[in-house]
């Protein structure tokens, strides 16, 4: 089983997981995509652990704080999220605060990728800034080439 989770919240550039999970599910047949579940977390607490469990393989979807420039996307395993000393998540209890969690009770997934985009500043707004609307097809093109691969390896 396959979890793609886009986190995020009903603000701004936050909601940017959202919008690449419903852009990826638009875009899969799911009777042809089973073992595959597209999911979505508002704000990233403990219940993104529950949101994993059961999965083989889980990819998270998240807006992110580092020091690339906005739009910038980025692909990051768990050991880079525990290594990383800039902040991964624009939420004060963040992906990185789950994972860590999860990590110490293990339960974590075998497989497990971030996919994130640099966002700038949040706005209280509901609009996504260009920077990151040019970006999620992008981020789209890339995870839809990845499931269809995944897809086309099955017996």
């Amino acid at each position: 089983m396959i979890k793609i989770i886009g986190i995020g919240s009903p603000f701004s550039d936050d909601r940017l997981g959202w919008n690449v999970i419903e852009q990826l599910q638009a875009t899969f047949d799911k009777t042809k995509m089973n073992n595959i579940d597209f999911l979505t977390c508002d704000r990233p607490n403990m219940s993104l652990i529950s949101l994993m469990k059961g999965a083989d393989e889980v990819i998270l979807i998240d807006a992110v704080k580092s020091e690339n420039l906005p739009g910038t996307i980025v692909r990051l395993s768990p050991d880079d999220i525990f290594e990383s000393q800039i902040l991964l998540s624009s939420h004060d209890f963040g992906v990185k605060h789950a994972l860590e969690l999860a990590h110490s009770l293990n339960l974590l997934p075998k497989q497990l990728t971030l996919y994130g985009i640099e966002i700038g500043t949040l706005s209280y707004n509901d609009q996504l800034s260009s920077d990151i609307a040019d970006a999620i097809p992008m981020l789209v093109s890339e995870l839809s080439q990845y499931i269809n691969a995944l897809h086309d390896s099955k017996p």
